[in-house]
């Protein structure tokens, strides 16, 4: 009787030569593509768009020596404005351009060492984040993407590269430092802990709110100056819409999650599908004060992209990346409708 011998599997030379090629030619795809999208925010290819004239105005006031707190803005992004207006004698274009640039870059590395499908997580940020990100609050999308690149560095057990991300993002744009702690916290903790911890700050922070919402606009006041100038223009935006179809298709994602199992998959998962869930919570805690709650859910459910694109099973891999691609046709759709592009 022939006996073979049980090895493992050894993929041939041409195989591993096939896989390295795909691979160079999927980061050779994302980087034209961060360059392209760059270059679109910050010459304004796909119209003028939201706030794009406040950051033009402040950096055309830039004086030629350093003044901090001239503008509205955190150091960190003063700091930047300053050496590419006055050393690099830049234009405000070139400085958008690089700095978007920068955002793009750091997230779509992200997306292609962490998740299974980088490409279409790159597709689905485009529509789903990038015309209120990069296209329109330049400041907030280099810190998300410093914040998201720090928790990463916290699974891999990097604290000292993690740490000097969050400063960076906090420096950017303050209101990050939800995000770097509520990571940090969430990624070191026991999974039961970690569940219960969440539901506790939550309903705390419901709590509060409810009770003193301006005293708790006093404390966000410690890291962000300009809460109070959000909650006084609350009447003067759009009332929040926690039932929005893009909401909607949010909790589906997030219910999905919990349907596959995520949490149970192990501290990545499970500290981002948290996240995510903060981002819709966010919109119920600060309904009173809408600009508020926008930021806060902007910075927390670009953290859907980090469990749904990294399916477990075939079904998991149809269905939450499905979800998201909708909601970000949907979230296209509307921003072009309501003048975030295209104006």
């Amino acid at each position: 009787m022939l006996m073979l011998r049980s090895e493992p599997f050894q993929p041939k030379a041409e195989d591993q030569v096939l896989d390295r090629t795909a691979v160079m030619v999927r980061r050779l795809v994302l980087a034209a593509l961060a360059v392209v999208l760059a270059l679109a925010a910050g010459n304004r290819w796909l119209g003028w768009g939201r706030d794009y004239e406040e950051y033009y105005a402040a950096y055309n006031l830039i004086s030629p020596s350093f003044l901090y707190g001239a503008s509205r803005f955190e150091l960190g992004y003063e700091i930047a404005a300053w050496v590419f207006a006055v050393p690099l004698s830049a234009s405000f274009p070139t400085f958008y351009t690089v700095t978007a640039f920068v955002a793009l870059a750091i997230k779509f590395a992200l997306f292609e060492r962490y998740l299974r499908y980088p490409l279409l997580a790159a597709l689905i940020y485009i529509l789903l984040f990038y015309p209120i990100l990069e296209y329109t609050q330049i400041r907030a999308s280099l810190a998300i993407a410093l914040g998201y690149a720090s928790i990463h560095f916290v699974w891999q057990r990097r604290f000292v590269v993690a740490v000097l991300l969050a400063v960076a993002a906090f420096f950017f744009h303050s209101s990050t430092v939800i995000l770097t702690s509520l990571g940090l916290a969430l990624m070191l903790l026991p999974g039961r802990v970690a569940l219960i911890g969440a539901a506790a700050i939550g309903g705390v922070l419901l709590l509060a709110y409810s009770i003193g919402g301006q005293d708790l606009a006093q404390l966000f006041a410690q890291f962000n100056p300009l809460v109070f100038s959000y909650i006084d223009n609350a009447n003067a935006s759009e009332s929040i819409n926690a039932f929005s179809v893009s909401n909607i298709l949010f909790m589906l994602t997030i219910a999905a999650g919990f349907y596959f199992r995520v949490p149970q998959s192990g501290a990545y998962g499970r500290t981002f599908l948290l996240l995510s869930i903060g981002g819709i919570a966010a919109l119920f805690v600060f309904r009173d004060s809408p600009v508020i709650a926008l930021r806060f859910s902007e910075l927390l459910l670009f953290s859907t992209l980090f469990y749904a694109l990294r399916p477990t099973t075939p079904l998991m891999a149809l269905v939450m990346p499905s979800l998201l691609l909708v909601n970000g046709l949907w979230f296209t759709y509307r921003a072009t409708v309501e003048g975030t592009l295209g104006s």
